[in-house]
C-alpha cells in the first residue's frame, strides 16, 4: 500500500508536466475461478506519436474492498515508459492502452471497482473546462457462491466515433456478454472527480440509445465540437441484476471525413464474405505469423460462437448458428484488428 501512495503522490505532482488527456475507456473483469478475477482498464488517450508527454505506464485500480493496485500496461511493443511504442497507436493520434491486474476478494458480496486519473482532453463542448477535469470509470461486479461465475460484458468497437455535422448519426455501443447474460443499455453522465457527475455536463441534444441493442441514435448534430458520454451497461440473470460497465465514449463532430482514420480496422485490410452467408464465411488478409481469433455476436451481444483462425484465409463453418444479423470481431495478440457485420440466411 505504501508503494501505491507514493505513485498516486508522483502523479498529482506530475499532473501539469504528464497529463494524460483521457479520450475514453472502460473497466472490464474476467472472472478466473472462486474470488479471483482478472480485471482490465482500458483507456484511449490523445497523444502526439513524437512524445511521451501524455503517458502511462500504470494505473491504480481501487479494487472496492478497500485494497488498490498499480495495473501496468501489457499492450504495445514494450513497457518501459520510456519507449514511444508502449500502447498500440490506433490512428488519427489515438493511443489504445490496456493495464491489467488479477485480484482475489476475500467474501462473496457486490464490489465497485474504481480508476480516476488526470484528466480530459480539452475542447470538449459538453464538459466546461474539460481538460481540468479528472476522467473517472467504474463497474460493478457481483460475487455470490463459489460456484457463481460472473463476467463482465465486453465491448466490440472503438469508443471514439466521428460524426458529420447536419447528418443523422447510428452507430453502436454494444458489448458482447461472456457468459450470456441479457443486457440493458442506459446513457449516464461522465464522471469526474471522487466518481461525481462532472461538474456543468450535459448530454448532446437529440442523442438517444436503444436500451435492448445499444444503438445509438443523434438527430443532425449541428456543430464542429468534440462531446463526450457514457453508456451504464447492465448486467441481468434470471431477473437479476448482477452488474454494470460503464463506458465512456467521444465523439468528434466533423465537416468531413477526410484525413479520418477507421478506427476499427487499422492494422490489416481484412474482409469477411460472402455476405449474405449460407453455411460458410471466409476471411481474408490475415497475418498468419500471429494468432487470430473470431468471436460472432448476435444483435443482444450475446457470444454465440468463437473460433481460432488458421492461415490467411481461414474457412468458418456458420451452420450451427440461426439465420439472422450478426456482430463480428477479429482479436489478434490481445488486440482488436477487425469489426463488422453480416448476415447468416
Amino acid at each position: 500500500m505504501k508503494k501505491i501512495w507514493i505513485l498516486f503522490l508522483f502523479s498529482i505532482l506530475c499532473f501539469n508536466v504528464f497529463a494524460t488527456h483521457n479520450r475514453a475507456g472502460e473497466i472490464t473483469y474476467t472472472h478466473i475461478s472462486g474470488l479471483q478475477y482478472k480485471i482490465r482498464v482500458t483507456t484511449y488517450t490523445g497523444v502526439n506519436p513524437l512524445t511521451t508527454q501524455t503517458d502511462r505506464c500504470e494505473l491504480i485500480i481501487y479494487f472496492g474492498d478497500g485494497d488498490s493496485a498499480a495495473a501496468p500496461r501489457i499492450n504495445g511493443l514494450s513497457n518501459e515508459c520510456t519507449a514511444a511504442a508502449d500502447g498500440e497507436f490506433i490512428g488519427n493520434n489515438i493511443k489504445k492502452n490496456i493495464y491489467e491486474t488479477i485480484h482475489t476478494y476475500r467474501n462473496y458480496t457486490k464490489y465497485t471497482i474504481t480508476m480516476e486519473d488526470p484528466n480530459r482532453n480539452g475542447g470538449i463542448c459538453n464538459i466546461p473546462n474539460s481538460i481540468d477535469q479528472s476522467f473517472y470509470i467504474d463497474a460493478e461486479l457481483f460475487a455470490y457462491t463459489p460456484t457463481f461465475i460472473n463476467s463482465s460484458p465486453q465491448f466490440i468497437s472503438v469508443p471514439i466515433f466521428y460524426a458529420l455535422v447536419g447528418t443523422n448519426f447510428v452507430e453502436s455501443a454494444a458489448a458482447a456478454d461472456p457468459d450470456g447474460d441479457m443486457l440493458r443499455y442506459e446513457l449516464a453522465a461522465c464522471k469526474g472527480t471522487g466518481g461525481l457527475a462532472t461538474a456543468g455536463y450535459t448530454y448532446p441534444s437529440g442523442f438517444t440509445i436503444d436500451s435492448l441493442t445499444g444503438q445509438i441514435n443523434w438527430n443532425m448534430p449541428n456543430m464542429i465540437c468534440t462531446y463526450n458520454f457514457a453508456v451504464k451497461v447492465k448486467k441481468w440473470r434470471n431477473g437479476i441484476q448482477i452488474g454494470y460497465v460503464i463506458r465512456d465514449f467521444q465523439i468528434d463532430c466533423v465537416s468531413s471525413f477526410t484525413g479520418i482514420s477507421d478506427l476499427s480496422n487499422n492494422r490489416q485490410k481484412i474482409s469477411l464474405y460472402p455476405i449474405p452467408a449460407s453455411d460458410k464465411i471466409f476471411i481474408s488478409g490475415l497475418n498468419a505469423e500471429f494468432g487470430n481469433t473470431l468471436f460472432i455476436y448476435d444483435l443482444t451481444g450475446r457470444l454465440v460462437k468463437n473460433v481460432f483462425l488458421s492461415g490467411s484465409t481461414p474457412e468458418i463453418e456458420i451452420a450451427d448458428i440461426t439465420k439472422g444479423f450478426y456482430n463480428y470481431e477479429i482479436v489478434s495478440n490481445k488486440n482488436s484488428i477487425a469489426r463488422g457485420k453480416f448476415v447468416k440466411n
